[in-house]
């Protein structure tokens, strides 16, 4: 397939025109903030390569394999393992939503899955404007493959945004098998897909 302009969704370098998303930022200071475990925010209009950038950073940072290594260790020190992904996702976006939005969310017990809206707000000639987010987080268990897991969770999302209206809807895969079976390319990784006529972004880990 040849490369193509996107205008929707983050850009993958191996299917899209696209510059280096690097060289839009000071890599040595945000290395340093990483390595200082601060965390930071990138605010920039919609559209203007946030997620492609946030998409290069991990991938930089999965180069390096500095952080990787370890990224098992925290789901032990949780009592309810497939509570830990939850809980991490929902700690950051509190973080970041705070001051400007807020976070409601809805848990499905027992099924591996929990619905979380993230509704942030601005100012827009003097109006205040919501802009509502779904995030749909999905456990992978032992007892379904990848494929099944991926599939529910597309069609939860899809219900979910259906009640929510949102302007993006995100699907996050927890796999907790071992790296050891798997290589980092194929346990992290980001796709688009649409059901239902919603476009969703889903993302592996």
């Amino acid at each position: 397939m040849n490369k193509f302009f996107n205008t929707a969704g983050p850009n993958i370098m191996e299917d899209h025109h696209s510059i280096d998303p690097l060289a839009r930022v000071q890599w040595s200071g945000l290395q340093q903030l990483v390595d200082q475990k601060r965390y930071f925010v990138l605010h920039a209009p919609r559209q203007s390569g946030k997620t492609t950038l946030l998409n290069a950073i991990v991938d930089r940072l999965n180069r390096d394999g500095k952080y990787r290594e370890n990224s098992e260790a925290w789901r032990k020190r949780v009592v309810y393992e497939e509570a830990a992904p939850q809980l991490l996702l929902q700690a950051w976006l509190q973080r970041v939503v705070n001051g400007g939005g807020r976070i409601e969310r809805e848990y499905a017990l027992g099924t591996g899955r929990a619905d979380i809206l993230v509704r942030s707000f601005h100012r827009e000639d003097d109006r205040r404007v919501e802009m509502r987010f779904v995030v749909e987080i999905k456990i992978k268990h032992a007892r379904h493959d990848l494929a099944t897991t991926i599939k529910e969770g597309l069609e939860q999302t899809a219900a979910y945004a259906d009640r929510c209206d949102p302007e993006e809807a995100h699907l996050i895969v927890v796999d907790p098998t071992s790296s050891r079976t798997r290589s980092w390319k194929e346990k992290i990784y980001v796709k688009k897909r649409t059901v239902k006529g919603c476009s969703i972004t889903v993302w592996g880990m």
